[in-house]
C-alpha cells in the first residue's frame, strides 16, 4: 500500500467540491494549494492541480 498524500488528498476534495457545484469554493481551494506549492513544488501535483484549475476555468467560460 502507498502512504497517504496529503496534497492530493486536498487536490481530490476540491474537485469533488467543484463537482458538487461550488465552483468557486473549488477554485479557491485549489488557488490556495497552488500557492502552497509554489513553483519549486512536486510537478505531479502542479500538473495534477493545473489541469483541474483550468477545468473549472473552461467550465466557467462555457457557462457563459
Amino acid at each position: 500500500m502507498t502512504a497517504p498524500d496529503p496534497t492530493m488528498e486536498a487536490i481530490t476534495a476540491a474537485v469533488v467540491r467543484g463537482r458538487g457545484g461550488d465552483v468557486a469554493g473549488a477554485r479557491s481551494d485549489l488557488e490556495a494549494l497552488w500557492s502552497e506549492i509554489g513553483v519549486g513544488g512536486d510537478p505531479f501535483h502542479r500538473c495534477t492541480l493545473a489541469h483541474y484549475l483550468a477545468d473549472l476555468n473552461l467550465a466557467d467560460n462555457l457557462r457563459r
